[in-house]
């Protein structure tokens, strides 16, 4: 069986390969077709263009070979979610014994909520074969996070536009880490991308069908809870409420879960084990003490370069080599290149700004800046926080 090696944290050198090649195919396309007078002919082979490097970035990621135990995933996140998926197929409820934090032994609460293992509880029904099966649904929930952003590209603006989105997202360290690490990101990210698809053209049906989409990221991701006031603010007043309608059983039931179980519905399993009053501070914005992931989590093509030149030195624990001010900018726009280019998002950003008055773009712009700004103030610093 052939397995891709992204234990360097970059992207492997024979897909950046391929899939420049195919960028170069596409171009040399669009310039004979410009020159002969012909756009039919050129749609055709742009079209099968775009298709090949959406396969070729799919099955780069069904290549990814996860680390084969719980205890070499990312700790306690991976397992957590991993452990609460089998025990809840199994009929056992949804705990855990790999919180890190626990004070008592034998199985506990995650502090995570319960979504993204409930996601992950049909793969560990299909097979016994623990934790290869969760494994599997990793990496189905990483090949939905390539076509959800491809797929709307595509709708939004043609082949090319899709072919671009692949190019990116198949250079992107972490497309293929996503496919080896038991998180929940990937999934959250693939959702947050159908919400502005969903506003694209919106009617009372896809209004309903964002609340209901944002009511499930809150059960996969606390930080997910802004979406649904993204989604109202960016969409036509008078189908607002039935956005609001449909997220509210999810967000009462989520509710009513940390109710019975915490005391409380605004108690989340975090609360248990991490103090609350310690996870936000402006004074994070420009601290180095907040407390970042390993960089071979989300992995950076640059190897750590940028980070390492702003410091003049080669340590990464136990502190943060750029503060989150500097930190999440460079991320977004690709100086530290995890997930686009150097500046390969600026044109897009640009563009939202000056067409915000278009719902799916008012609420891209929207998800942008509530996907970012809140953990500029967050103790914990990562790659992986603004996949989406």
């Amino acid at each position: 069986m052939i397995h891709l090696d992204i234990s360097s944290g970059r992207t492997p050198v024979g897909l950046v390969a391929l899939l420049g090649l195919l960028v170069l195919a596409l171009l040399v396309v669009r310039w004979r077709a410009a020159r002969a007078g012909d756009p039919a002919r050129s749609d055709r082979w742009i079209t099968a263009l775009a298709v090949a490097m959406t396969l070729v970035v799919l099955a780069g990621v069904s290549l990814v070979k996860a680390p084969p135990l719980l205890e070499l995933q990312m700790l306690p996140d991976g397992a957590e979610y991993a452990e609460g998926a089998w025990n809840v197929a199994r009929g056992h409820g949804y705990l855990t014994t790999y919180e890190t934090l626990s004070p008592v032994p034998g199985p506990v609460i995650p502090r995570y909520p319960p979504g993204f293992s409930l996601a992950l509880v049909p793969f560990a029904a299909l097979s016994p074969a623990f934790p290869a099966n969760i494994f599997w649904g990793t990496k189905v929930y990483a090949l939905l996070y390539v076509l959800a952003p491809v797929s709307l590209a595509w709708r939004l603006g043609g082949p090319v536009a899709g072919a671009a989105v692949a190019a990116m997202l198949g250079v992107s360290p972490f497309t293929y880490t996503a496919a080896g690490l038991v998180m929940s990101d990937p999934l959250a990210a693939a959702l947050t991308v159908l919400l502005v698809g969903l506003l694209h053209r919106p009617t009372r049906a896809t209004l309903a069908a964002a609340g209901l989409v944002t009511g499930a990221l809150v059960w996969i991701k606390l930080s997910s809870a802004w979406q649904l006031g993204a989604v109202l603010l960016a969409a036509p007043a008078r189908w607002r409420a039935r956005a609001l309608v449909a997220a509210l059983p999810l967000l009462l039931g989520l509710g009513a879960y940390q109710w019975l179980l915490f005391g409380s519905p605004l108690i989340t399993g975090y609360d248990q084990y991490i103090p609350r009053q310690g996870l936000f501070s402006p004074l994070y914005a420009v601290n180095h003490v907040v407390r970042p992931d390993s960089p071979v989590v989300s992995g950076d093509n640059f190897s750590g370069y940028v980070e390492y030149l702003v410091c003049g030195c080669r340590t990464y624990y136990p502190n943060a080599l750029l503060v989150n001010l500097a930190y999440y900018p460079a991320l977004l726009l690709g100086v530290i290149w995890t997930f686009a280019p150097p500046f390969a998002t600026a044109p897009g950003l640009l563009y939202m700004l000056r067409q915000r008055r278009r719902p799916e773009v008012l609420l891209g712009l929207l998800l942008v800046i509530g996907g970012v700004l809140p953990f500029v103030f967050y103790l914990f610093q990562a790659r992986r926080f603004i996949a989406g």
